[in-house]
């Protein structure tokens, strides 16, 4: 026999081959079930697939950036600790307590000591930074090029709420109003995909035709949202197959295409918004900032604090109750 038998006698699964190296295999067989739930009657095309894989990359360098997050600010704080423990406890002869009883921890030797630690940090960083480069280069190509799918993600993610609706149950509102927030998401990646795909230059004549299409694009799937209130089934399954179409045009850098021309006949254009609330949210902090510093009514220990909060509260009186989409950017660089 080839096969092994397990303890209940049935016959081991088979191993595929290769299966060690692909890992992010789970999603990408997560888009397909939830296609087939909703009835979409085509495979998930290959090129959706392959960016899916390298988009999930990005979880490995998200994990090695929060460890090395972590470990500086444990070595900050063992270097504090330390140092507070030699000026409390330690013996009079070290120099560090000899400094601080004349008061010259903080004067230039202290900042000697400073500018000497802050060179050694960066010229560590450089030479991990040069390391990484040499020693994994192939990985920090395939970082950059992933970079590039996040609306791939993005439309993943909502086919899979849209599935996760489709089942029904006791949390069908809420798992509806997830389907509305993750085509929002969507939304605004399509108003943005000639930028993120990175196919056309900057002061290149066909943006203006591209930001055309892309609105109507946006347009029309708001309308297949609205759809949900009177057919949530049947809307279902067009969101999802809409999204599919978009998911793979994208990645065959048919920005121009996302959607069919008859899927965008008698679609109003979305505006995109999005650019000037960014500019209202800055001016409005940066006038509140210097207008607070001019007065003079915030005293100096507190600026670190309220600062940022009116900067903040610029950013909530522009985007409203969309404000959390100012903070979608981390999410498109650190990965889903």
């Amino acid at each position: 026999m080839t096969s092994q038998l397990n303890q209940v006698g049935n016959a081991a699964p088979p191993v595929v081959a290769g299966a060690a190296h692909r890992p992010f295999e789970a999603s990408v067989e997560e888009v397909r079930a939830d296609c087939e739930l909703l009835g979409v009657g085509r495979p998930v095309p290959l090129r959706v697939r392959v960016a899916l894989r390298r988009r999930l990359h990005l979880r490995g360098w998200q994990r090695k950036l929060l460890l090395f997050a972590f470990l500086l600010a444990v070595g900050t704080v063992f270097f504090t600790a330390t140092q507070l423990g030699a000026i409390i406890y330690g013996p009079d002869w070290l120099p560090i307590k000899q400094a601080s009883r004349t008061g010259e921890l903080y004067g230039p030797t202290g900042q000697r000591w400073v500018e000497a630690l802050t060179i050694a940090m960066v010229v560590g960083l450089c030479w991990a930074g040069v390391d990484a480069w040499l020693r994994h280069r192939h990985e920090l190509t395939r970082l950059l090029l992933a970079r590039r799918y996040a609306l791939v993600v993005d439309c993943a993610k909502a086919i899979h709420a849209c599935a996760v609706a489709r089942r029904g149950g006791e949390d069908q509102p809420e798992r509806m109003r997830e389907v509305s927030r993750t085509l929002r998401t969507v939304r605004r990646g399509v108003l943005n995909a000639h930028d993120s795909r990175g196919t056309v230059p900057c002061f290149s004549h066909r943006r203006r035709h591209l930001k055309e299409h892309e609105r109507y694009v946006a347009a029309a799937l708001m309308g297949l949202e609205a759809q949900l209130d009177r057919r949530a089934a049947e809307a279902l399954r067009d969101i999802a197959d809409a999204l599919l179409t978009v998911a793979d045009r994208y990645c065959h850098a048919r920005v121009g295409e996302l959607l069919d021309e008859e899927q965008l006949t008698g679609i109003p254009r979305q505006r995109n918004w999005e650019p000037l609330r960014y500019l209202i949210a800055i001016g409005l902090g940066s006038a509140g900032v210097t207008v607070l510093d001019k007065a003079g009514v915030i005293p100096e220990d507190a600026r670190a604090i309220v600062y940022p909060l009116v900067l903040l509260a610029a950013f909530v009186i522009a985007f409203g109750r969309n404000v959390r989409r100012v903070f979608d950017v981390i999410g498109v660089i650190t990965g889903p």
